[in-house]
């Protein structure tokens, strides 16, 4: 009878930490909806004054929007909500980058640029990753050779990362017409950074798998964020 209560009473735990993991797991989620939904509230109101300085300081400098895109100042406002906003860990929600390119017209220009603030993107992700697996070799007894090892798979597996970046629209996309006649286009894009990050862990977890399992699940442990003690 002992035996059957305690059994019963592991069972009990048991069901119990599923549904309090169930709830946390809830909670989270709607803590998640909520910033999403008071992010998009906020796009649908007036650019603040940042965003209004921004925009007339570029404008005094030829940049421009085309006919049917959102006004400059919408768009650096909802730029800076996207910069601002972060997760429930406190980590910032989206990777973003900028950058510029200049050909005889704008389509040319624009494809690059975007390419070339792809590629921006991508190093502050390299740059993240990296630091994770050096700051976190200890904690899941990384040697030196093996933490060399996942750095070096990390920045080779950024270029099948890249291909995980289909769709990318701007958050910021303007133009200006060079004395010369060219056109210059800048652009900002931005990623989930939680997307983002765990498409590259399982990339770079497959890429590590080819040397050694035991390595693979050491840094995917770090980039987990979560190493067990052995």
């Amino acid at each position: 009878m002992k035996n059957f209560i305690i059994i019963l009473a592991i069972i009990a735990g048991f069901i119990c930490s599923n549904v309090m993991s169930a709830q946390d797991a809830k909670t989270i989620e709607k803590q998640r909806q909520e910033q999403v939904k008071k992010t998009r509230k906020n796009l649908n109101q007036k650019p603040c004054k940042d965003a209004k300085k921004q925009a007339k300081e570029l404008k005094k400098e030829g940049w421009k929007v085309y006919a049917g895109a959102p006004l400059l100042e919408k768009q650096l406002d909802r730029s800076m909500m996207y910069e601002a906003e972060t997760d429930n860990e406190g980590n910032p929600a989206w990777i973003m980058a900028s950058d510029k390119s200049i050909a005889e017209n704008y389509s040319p220009a624009h494809i690059q640029a975007i390419e070339l603030a792809k590629i921006a993107l991508l190093q502050t992700l390299e740059n993240d990753m990296t630091l994770a697996i050096k700051t976190g070799g200890g904690s899941s007894q990384l040697s030196a050779n093996e933490s060399a090892s996942a750095i070096k798979t990390t920045i080779a597996a950024m270029s099948l990362v890249k291909q995980k970046l289909v769709g990318v629209r701007p958050v910021v996309d303007i133009y200006r017409t060079l004395p010369n006649g060219n056109t210059e286009v800048q652009v900002t894009i931005c990623y989930s950074r939680r997307e983002l990050w765990n498409a590259s862990r399982q990339i770079i977890r497959d890429e590590l798998m080819k040397e050694s399992e035991d390595l693979a699940k050491k840094a995917d442990c770090i980039l987990n964020g979560y190493c067990p003690i052995e």
